[in-house]
């Protein structure tokens, strides 16, 4: 059986943030099975936060990472996400999230480099063994964003893509699970 890919799914009819965010919150749901970057289900952690992850996605944060905060022999991660928002969608998430201190970043689309992926934001969420595993808050160049979306996506899809601020939010507390799903939900 071939696996269809997520251009086949309707990704190439979005035409706005609230599209991709109504097909990534579909996903999540298991109605289609793939996203752009991702051919398959989401990761079983996912289970845990699946409905903060669909509120988010239908409220206008398009998630492209999320982890729930968990731990293990030798591991740990830190409840963490990231994604794509409009400027207004964007500023409201950085407003809650610094009220609750947690910490946040938003890029807008004027500040990411055309080649080069910037990490001089980027925040550590996951460790193993005491080595980084996962960061937040690396910028991705345009050129990377256009390979990631690209072949999906209609040119008009992608120019929301590429217009749309990147966020990223996580708790700097290793052991905190709720906090940072709560706080982002009530923003939206």
């Amino acid at each position: 059986m071939k696996t269809r890919s997520a251009s086949d799914l309707g990704w190439r009819s979005a035409t706005s943030l609230d599209d991709l965010g109504e097909l990534t919150a579909r996903w999540l749901l298991g109605d289609i099975p793939a996203i752009p970057g991702q051919a398959g289900r989401p990761d079983l952690e996912t289970a845990e936060i699946r409905d903060a992850l669909v509120t988010l996605n239908r409220g206008g944060l398009v998630t492209t990472m999320s982890q729930p905060q968990a731990a293990g022999t030798g591991w740990r991660q830190r409840a963490a996400v990231t994604g794509l928002a409009s400027a207004d969608v964007a500023r409201r998430l950085e407003t809650a999230c610094r009220r609750a201190g947690l910490g946040v970043g938003v890029v807008s689309p004027g500040e990411r480099h055309r080649w080069h992926r910037d990490s001089s934001r980027a925040a550590t969420v996951g460790e193993i063994r005491g080595s980084v595993s996962v960061l937040v808050g690396a910028v991705e160049s345009t050129h990377a964003l256009r390979l990631l979306w690209g072949p999906h996506l209609s040119r008009s899809g992608l120019a929301v893509v590429l217009g749309a601020c990147e966020v990223f939010a996580y708790d700097p507390e290793w052991t905190r699970s709720g906090l940072l799903w709560d706080t982002l939900t009530r923003a939206i």
